[in-house]
């Protein structure tokens, strides 16, 4: 076998430690020491000790070092068993971060039970914290999305099995679902604040969330209905089960609200042909003008729109949308196998709830109202989140920018 100038085995990994001398003082600290890949990695044990008392990669045998010396054959026995597993259980080495994480387990005496350690468990843990720190919405959202990743990894899984490997293998995992990049972006950053909250509460002693990346998002185009579509929903009279779900859409394309506030919309907060609503999303009070087209739909359904399930209710609007002749050809993007591909398809086949959203802010846009009132009627509170939701034809940017031309000013005040 071939050794390192610490004394490591490189061939198959062995334990071994060494003292970092303090910098002006008679004492130490004592390192653990492994070579993984030709890298030598060193973690602290967190023992400290007389520079005098130490030789040859371990304390001299005498009365004063008989404690330490007994925490180190333990610190060696337990290192030496994680590796000796991970070997036998994945045919594998442990990872630096693995190490580092077995090795802070030890170090700071918090090996505790399986259960303890039980991923699914300190999930529920960190769920019962932020219970009165986050506001319902995101709650059900974070357990949605972890109880996905809970799914992935195995109820049996535990802490000590957050290698980056893992994590890598549930981010093209993900991808593989086909599900949209931005979604699969809220599942990884609800895994990262997961990572994170165990790194918080020194469960965990690196931050393993660094190594999780998000999905790069393709910029696709955004759909909104034209001012024709929508007077053919005001015009239209369907089956009254289909006919429910066109009066929301357009409850939506008038008020910028999402379903999820739709759902809640009331009589009580119906004051003066005005909707007082808290958005939970975002955590801001609004306050949406009611149009009379608005205001005649509540009036119709009692103030209480019929909604139904999101999946339903967005099955029964692509049905409604067919039968009405809803069918302009649309753009849409997705990546398949980390390439962008491009289809085209009758807006009817994609069209959701989320889709009156972003027509009631493009609309606002295009006739005219500015930028900020539109941000206070949709409650967005970043700039850039609000863009994502404003569709703007290129006649529209020509037209801003004939405003710039000297030229063309010129002509126009002749």
């Amino acid at each position: 076998m071939t050794f390192d100038p610490f004394g490591l085995i490189i061939d198959n990994m062995e334990t071994r430690f060494f003292l970092k001398k303090k910098k002006n003082s008679k004492e130490g600290i004592i390192h653990f020491a492994f070579t993984l890949h030709n890298k030598k990695q060193r973690f602290s044990t967190g023992l400290t000790m007389k520079q005098k008392n130490w030789k040859e990669g371990l304390p001299k045998k005498n009365n004063s070092t008989t404690k330490i010396r007994k925490d180190l054959d333990y610190l060696k026995e337990e290192l030496d068993k994680f590796i000796d597993e991970k070997q036998k259980s994945e045919n594998r080495l442990p990872t630096k971060y693995e190490l580092e994480r077995e090795c802070g387990h030890h170090r700071d005496g918090r090996k505790t039970k399986e259960i303890d350690n039980s991923i699914k468990k300190l999930i529920q843990v960190m769920h019962e914290e932020e219970k009165s720190e986050l506001k319902a919405g995101t709650i059900r959202y974070k357990v949605i999305h972890l109880n996905h990743f809970i799914q992935f990894v195995g109820e049996k899984r535990t802490i000590n099995d957050l290698y980056e490997d893992l994590l890598l293998k549930y981010r093209r995992y993900l991808i593989s679902e086909g599900r949209e990049d931005v979604t699969s972006n809220c599942y990884i950053k609800t895994v990262k604040s997961f990572l994170n909250w165990l790194f918080e509460k020194r469960i965990i002693n690196y931050q393993i969330s660094k190594r999780i990346k998000y999905l790069k998002e393709i910029k696709k185009d955004i759909i909104a209905l034209t001012d024709d579509e929508i007077e053919i929903l005001e015009t239209s009279n369907l089956e009254t089960h289909l006919q429910n779900q066109i009066d929301i859409f357009l409850f939506g394309c008038y008020t910028a609200l999402s379903i999820s506030d739709i759902k809640r919309v009331n009589r009580e907060m119906t004051i003066n042909d005005e909707i007082k609503i808290w958005r939970e999303k975002t955590g801001t009070n609004l306050k949406i003008p009611l149009i009379p087209e608005a205001l005649e739909i509540l009036k119709k359904h009692k103030y209480k729109l019929p909604c139904i399930s999101d999946n339903k209710g967005n099955e029964k609007l692509k049905i409604a949308f067919k039968k009405l002749g809803m069918d302009r050809i649309v753009r849409i993007s997705k990546k398949y196998n980390n390439k962008v591909v491009d289809r085209f398809v009758p807006l009817y086949e994609i069209i959701s709830w989320h889709k009156s959203r972003k027509t009631a802010i493009t609309s606002a846009i295009k006739k005219g109202i500015p930028h900020v009132m539109v941000m206070k009627l949709s409650g967005h509170t970043k700039f850039e989140t609000f863009m994502k939701y404003v569709e703007l034809a290129n006649d529209d940017l020509k037209n801003e920018m004939n405003k710039l031309s000297k030229t063309k000013n010129e002509s126009i005040a002749a």
